[in-house]
């Protein structure tokens, strides 16, 4: 007999309040270059344009911004709990 499973998706749910939570942490200038970047699929050239700002500049952000996402996740406890498995 087959029975059909359905997936968990709780670990995706989970991981989703975790990065809302710190992209809440983020300054508006990371969260904005992140947004472009990563949301909208702009390249960096693009990201520049609509934001006024250099490209180096967006590369920067964008680098710091994920740094600090990274940083907020390894103290969350969605991380704690995976890390403790």
């Amino acid at each position: 007999m087959d029975v059909a499973v359905e997936e968990d998706h709780a670990d995706q749910v989970l991981t989703s309040i975790v990065v809302v939570d710190a992209l809440r942490l983020l300054s508006t200038e990371h969260r904005a270059v992140l947004e472009q970047v990563y949301l909208l699929g702009s390249t960096v050239a693009e990201a520049a344009k609509a934001l006024g700002i250099p490209p180096g500049t967006v590369k920067s952000r964008t680098y710091y911004a994920l740094r600090a996402l990274r940083e907020a996740y390894a103290g969350s406890p969605a991380h704690t709990e995976r890390s403790a498995s």
